[in-house]
């Protein structure tokens, strides 16, 4: 019987440490696992504001504050946005935000405020867009509530 060289040895034992170390890393990426301690959908979110018709003046000016406020879905599934804080999972195509505090308004003096009042009363499911960059509000009142990432989570 003839036995395989040393080179051919080395390359298969090599090419079934690759295999066995993909497989093991499809079989964490499908049960949910981080590979590497980051969630993809951690970042930071701005929202698309949808200022109501009948918004005042002030309403309008105060819009303003979505350009620099952003949504920050953290790495330990936390998140915050201005003074609402909670925690946040992800399973398939929903996203949900899970209030833990309950402010008294969110934004209060923005045309947003009514429609962001759900984020504050209880747990709210986002469908999360397919390519993963945005999510929306399932059947939130009073008009849509969108988040776009704009920016990923860098650790030093």
């Amino acid at each position: 019987m003839k036995t395989q060289s040393s080179p051919k040895k080395m390359l298969v034992a090599g090419l079934s440490t690759l295999i066995i170390i993909v497989a093991i890393g499809i079989l964490l990426s499908q049960a949910g696992v981080a590979i590497g301690g980051h969630d993809s959908m951690a970042g930071y979110y701005a929202m698309q504001c949808n200022p109501d018709p009948n918004a005042t003046p002030d309403q309008v000016s105060e819009n303003g504050v979505f350009a620099f406020d952003k949504i920050l879905l953290d790495d330990d599934h936390t998140f915050r946005m201005g003074a609402l804080k909670g925690s946040w999972s992800s399973h398939g195509d929903t996203l949900t935000l899970s209030p833990a505090n309950k402010p008294e308004a969110l934004y209060p003096k923005t045309s947003m405020s009514k429609t962001l009042s759900v984020l504050i009363q209880k747990p709210t499911d986002f469908k999360i867009s397919s390519d993963g960059k945005s999510i929306s509000a399932i059947n939130a009142p009073d008009g849509p509530i969108v988040m776009t990432k704009v920016r990923e989570i860098f650790r030093g």
